[in-house]
Order: structure tokens, then sequence, then C-alpha cells
């Protein structure tokens, strides 16, 4: 899959609300009255498939939420910061 077509799917995924359109707040705790915060993990492999484009193992784990690949990460996280720009 090229890197086009994984921006293609990011955009389709992110207005639908299927992927996040930000990146989430990431902690190792949580702290009581604070939104739920995400545990990033890197290097895998994971057994979950890539929120992206579906292949597996990734490489890259939100967790509970959802696993990427890196190279989906990468493309993703230019996305969201693309975006954060605009707004």
């Amino acid at each position: 899959m090229t890197d086009d077509e994984i921006r293609a799917l990011l955009h389709e995924k992110m207005l639908d609300r299927s992927l996040l359109d930000q990146l989430p707040a990431i902690a190792s705790d949580s702290r009581p009255g604070e939104p739920t915060r995400i545990l990033a993990e890197f290097g895998g492999p994971f057994p979950e498939s890539c929120a992206v484009c579906a292949g597996k193992p990734t490489q890259v784990r939100y967790s509970p939420t959802f696993a990427m690949h890196e190279r989906c990460h990468a493309i993703w996280q230019e996305a969201v910061m693309t975006r954060r720009r605009r707004l």
C-alpha cells in the first residue's frame, strides 16, 4: 500500500469518526476525576489489526483503543498535526 493510499484511508476513517482525528492523551496512570488516558506501547509485534489498513501484526498500540503499523502511525500523526495547524 502506498503512502497516498494510506492517507486516503485515514481521511475516510477520520471523517466517519472510526479513527481519532487528534492525538490521544497518553499517560501510564489515571488520576481520579481526570479523563481516561491511553497507554501507548511501541515495538510489538502486537496481535491487533492496524486501525488504518487492517494488516497484522502491528508495532504501535494505544491500549485499549487501537493499534497501527509504524508507517501507518507516522502518516496518521502527520495528518493529525496538519489538521491541527489548520484549526
